[in-house]
């Protein structure tokens, strides 16, 4: 059968649309980074088993949470080493179950033991447990972390409130317990015990204060706050009374902040946040096709912006604009 013509378009052939970013050039490609061990990390959450041996295994398996990505780049599980890695699991929740801190320690330990298995080949001076196991030299920082914790956790514990580090970015809050990202212990340090304990006061009173309603939901009890509150500042007056003139004397000098660890590729790679972008008041600004052709009711933004005019320009358009628009509009007590 002979072709049907397009009666819509019997002569002129279908034109092609134009490409809007015809005249722009690519963007450059991004280069993926290799994000690297926090091995320092690590070996202060060792540092922490010479003091409280408990704590130092939940911040190592925090350690090993915040590093998952650097220890599985360019290095993925293959079979044999994905069973090692779920008896770790099993062996971890195993010791999360326990009450026994024998049982906890033994659990904990065979999960370690199977995670150095898996990712101690990374890097040459990665830290072991075996070794820190038999360390007994306590870091001077450590020992001034623990002291404000210790102020904490006599001050708030009476009340049924308890705190700890983490590794974490943001606080939590447990069953009665609080814990404090490193950051946030490393400015009570050189602020006297008093001050710290007076601000951390209404927050124990709001965590005590937290009940379960019907449905499983977590709320603050206004009135039960009301009511803990005088009782957690008599727990404060007590230890003060015990400790004395110390309660002014700062625990020490405020600690270095340690270095964020380099990332080879470049930090403007993908997964370490956007490059940063330097807009200067002469660069020009150009439309591409599809939005030199928008019309209609469009942002008022866009109706300021024309090809070829500069950042400056722009600006002082909308500033104009914006000048023209307050002037005429009503105060607010006017109503």
């Amino acid at each position: 059968m002979p072709r049907r013509r397009n009666p819509f378009n019997p002569r002129n052939p279908r034109r092609p649309r134009p490409n809007p970013f015809a005249g722009h050039a690519a963007p450059p490609p991004v280069v993926a980074a290799t994000p690297t061990i926090d091995l320092p990390r690590l070996q202060l959450a060792y540092e922490w088993m010479t003091l409280d041996r408990l704590l130092g295994f939940k911040l190592v398996f925090e350690w090993y949470v915040a590093n998952q990505v650097a220890l599985l780049w360019q290095d993925p599980l293959n079979e044999e080493r994905q069973k090692s890695f779920s008896r770790a699991m099993k062996a971890k929740q195993l010791g999360d179950s326990s009450n026994l801190e024998g049982e906890k320690i033994q659990a904990w330990s065979t999960a370690i033991h199977l995670f150095e298995k898996l990712w101690a080949h990374k890097a040459p001076n990665y830290p072991l447990l075996d070794k820190a196991m038999h360390v007994s030299h306590v870091s001077p920082y450590i020992t001034q972390v623990q002291a404000a914790l210790g102020n904490l956790n006599a001050a708030f514990g009476p009340a049924g409130c308890k705190f700890r580090v983490t590794f974490g970015v943001d606080r939590e809050f447990l069953s009665g317990e609080i814990l404090l990202p490193q950051a946030q212990v490393d400015a009570m340090i050189p602020m006297a015990p008093l001050v710290v304990i007076l601000k951390e006061a209404p927050t124990v009173a709001k965590v005590l204060s937290i009940v379960t309603d019907a449905d499983g939901n977590q709320k603050l009890d206004g009135a039960l706050f009301m009511q803990k509150l005088p009782e957690v500042l008599e727990h404060v007056g007590g230890w003060a009374a015990g400790l004395g003139g110390a309660v002014n004397k700062p625990l020490g000098k405020a600690p270095r902040q340690p270095k964020a660890p380099k990332v080879q590729g470049g930090a403007a790679a993908a997964g370490n946040g956007a490059p940063s972008i330097r807009i200067k008041g002469s660069n020009v600004i150009h439309l591409t096709g599809a939005l030199n052709h928008m019309g209609g009711k469009r942002l008022a933004v866009y109706n300021l912006v024309r090809d070829g005019m500069t950042v400056a320009q722009l600006q002082a358009e909308a500033e104009a604009k914006l000048d023209r628009a307050s002037a005429h509009a009503p105060w607010p007590c006017s109503r």
